[in-house]
């Protein structure tokens, strides 16, 4: 049985964008917010989903954030 737990709404911001000598990394800075029957929240701050891109198909996706609010 599937039992939804959570909803996450993220609202993105523009992206920054840096290319490199060796790759392209895009960071997507965001805000968002978390509810569900166990844990209701939001961001502290500002949250950043960095996406790193090098020739030949390679890359690397990462998001740094922290949630605060109650469970």
């Amino acid at each position: 049985m599937k039992e939804l737990i959570l909803t996450i709404r993220v609202l993105c911001e523009p992206p920054h964008e840096v290319q490199g000598q060796d790759c392209k990394v895009v960071m997507i800075p965001f805000t968002g917010e978390a509810s569900g029957e166990y844990f209701t929240g939001e961001t502290i701050g500002t949250g950043v989903d960095t996406q790193r891109f090098w020739e030949g198909g390679k890359m690397q996706l990462s998001a740094r954030y922290m949630l605060a609010g109650q469970d």
